[in-house]
């Protein structure tokens, strides 16, 4: 994987473009927009959010606040991998031009992943919650409405089994969204995977780590590469989610 050597050059980098992301993300907000546009405003504000709680753990950064440096990249790589995310459904739900009856099945999908979520958090927690019941009545309506859809009713067998249960949030698998994004599936797919090692603590987090001094905090180069990896990464994601912003919002920004 790409290591990139100038950790100061690609922190400055990241910080300007999300700067410009926040400067956007403002100008976006509280307007009457259609659902699509909705659903935008939402997901670019995750995303602006997780990306300031991103270079604050950056050493060095004007936002870090730290008197010692600290460098981390197993929380770097978890925050990069849901700016990855978060990007990758803003661009499915919001960006993608496809029919509107197609839009409507996947926002169906989307709310309907939700109902079932949270019915097994709270069955996790407290199985006889009161609203577990309201949950489940809430995701038969959607998933008779999703049935509804022209689209839903083109679906395979398999595919459609497979919405219909509600433990994903899309029709479309990670790969065949990137693809549709234009992004470079190579070394994203490898990026997931590693930045995944690390929220997970998988042997790769861990196994080598004293042969680079690498998971005690302090300063060394095989560490600052792969942060620096990860702002690359989630600096181009900013720029996208950004450009797309301006695209749905076309006074976005300016001064």
């Amino acid at each position: 994987m790409p290591l990139h050597d100038d950790y100061e050059k690609t922190l400055g980098a990241f910080d300007k473009i999300l700067t410009e992301a926040t400067v956007v993300s403002q100008t976006c907000a509280g307007k009457q927009v259609p659902a699509r546009s909705w659903w935008a405003t939402v997901l670019f504000t995750r995303f602006c959010t997780t990306g300031v709680s991103l270079i604050s753990l950056c050493p060095r950064s004007r936002f870090s606040g730290r008197l010692i440096d600290h460098y981390d990249f197993g929380s770097v790589a978890s925050l990069t991998r849901n700016l990855l995310e978060c990007y990758l459904a803003l661009f499915y739900l919001c960006i993608e031009q496809i029919p509107e009856d197609e839009w409507i099945a996947r926002l169906y999908l989307l709310q309907l992943a939700d109902c079932t979520s949270r019915t097994q958090l709270f069955e996790h927690l407290t199985p006889q919650d009161p609203e577990i019941p309201e949950y489940d009545k809430q995701a038969d309506e959607l998933r008779a409405k999703l049935k509804a859809t022209k689209y839903f009713r083109s679906l395979a067998s398999d595919v459609a089994k497979r919405a219909l249960n509600g433990r994903t949030p899309h029709f479309k698998k990670r790969d065949e969204i990137m693809i549709a994004a234009g992004l470079q599936l190579g070394e994203l797919k490898a990026a997931y995977h590693m930045f995944s090692t690390q929220i997970h603590s998988g042997p790769l987090a861990f196994y080598r780590m004293g042969e680079r001094e690498q998971g005690r905090g302090v300063e060394n180069q095989t560490e600052k590469g792969y942060i620096a990896w990860a702002l690359t990464i989630s600096g181009d994601l900013c720029q996208r989610s950004t450009q797309h912003m301006r695209t749905l919002f076309p006074e976005a920004g300016q001064k």
